[in-house]
């Protein structure tokens, strides 16, 4: 993906995922409002959906340097270290999931959450 090209000080791989993040929120919304998903459940899945983001990429840089270990030697994080899409995938999805059914519990008393998941 041309890691030298930098646009405002950003490479073409790290813009794609910033595109890729925000159309696939507003997908959501597009997609949850034709499904005629109740606005209190779309408000709750957006808020989920960035915590869970933040801690995929988190995840994803975790799982990259237990597989770099192999190649240095020991356990590093910096600015090098990278990111792995599968340990991305399964953290936020995970994250996703056990935020959405265990705090949408409290919040939603009536299980709309549930009802409108699938």
């Amino acid at each position: 993906m041309c890691p030298s090209v930098k646009i405002l000080g950003l490479d073409l791989y790290s813009i794609a995922i910033c595109l890729g993040i925000i159309l696939c929120f507003w997908c959501f919304n597009f997609l949850a409002d034709k499904r005629k998903i109740p606005v209190r459940v779309q408000k709750f899945a957006l808020l989920v959906g960035i915590v869970a983001v933040i801690f995929g990429y988190g995840s994803a840089v975790f799982v990259q340097a237990l597989y770099n270990i192999k190649s240095l030697g020991k356990f590093v994080i910096n600015s090098e270290t990278g990111a792995t899409f599968y340990g991305g995938l399964v953290g936020g999805v995970s994250i996703f999931l056990v935020i959405f059914f265990s705090v949408g519990h409290f919040v939603f008393k009536d299980n709309l959450h549930g009802k409108s998941f699938f």
